[in-house]
């Protein structure tokens, strides 16, 4: 107890010695009470602006009553070549396929917006798994089983008719990704692929 009130009795010494004066104390504490004020605007700021862009978990109906969410999605803007044409079709992205589906408000890199087109898209669940659905056949694992395997023959079975939203020319994804962020599409601009 007696450490406690020698303490307690240095600090009115120091602060009645003058050695510490009183108008630092009151500025050290305003930086204090200012510096937490800036930052917990900063952190309220960027917490409000980042519940404007992301409207991933707002539902829309439309008119047959489906529930659709704004996602956004990846899309190959070039073909990738395999020189088997059977592994070609099985491997590799063509224009237009989608890469993948993500929630509005994804965090994308930079090689992702300067290498692909991203769009915001609205759509149902099924529509969503339809996006990155491939192409299967069913297949025997055995002659004489039962069992059932799926092939896949084809990489997507659905992709984006990018002559149908206006986009032909890759190299401005260097600038600028094109429709963001205020174009949103739906289902009208997929087309489903041929087999052959």
């Amino acid at each position: 107890m007696n450490g406690k009130q020698d303490n307690i009795k240095n600090i009115k010494t120091i602060v009645s010695d003058k050695r510490i004066p009183l108008k630092l104390l009151v500025a050290v504490l305003a930086v204090l009470v200012i510096g937490g004020g800036v930052f917990f605007a900063i952190k309220h700021f960027n917490y409000s602006k980042n519940r404007a862009v992301n409207n991933s978990d707002k539902v829309i109906k439309d008119e047959n009553n489906q529930e659709k969410k704004v996602y956004e999605i990846l899309v190959a803007v070039r073909n990738q070549y395999n020189p088997d044409p059977e592994e070609d079709k099985k491997t590799s992205m063509k224009k237009g396929y989608v890469l993948g589906v993500y929630d509005d408000g994804h965090k994308w890199s930079e090689t992702e917006k300067k290498s692909y087109l991203i769009l915001k898209i609205k759509l149902t669940k099924t529509e969503k798994e339809k996006l990155i659905q491939p192409i299967t056949e069913e297949t025997s694992r055995k002659e004489d089983s039962s069992e059932k395997d799926e092939k896949i023959i084809a990489l997507r079975k659905y992709k984006i008719d990018l002559n149908k939203i206006g986009f032909s020319n890759p190299k401005v994804l260097i600038k600028e990704q094109p429709f963001l962020p205020d174009k949103i599409f739906d289902w009208s601009i997929v087309e489903e692929i041929n087999k052959q």
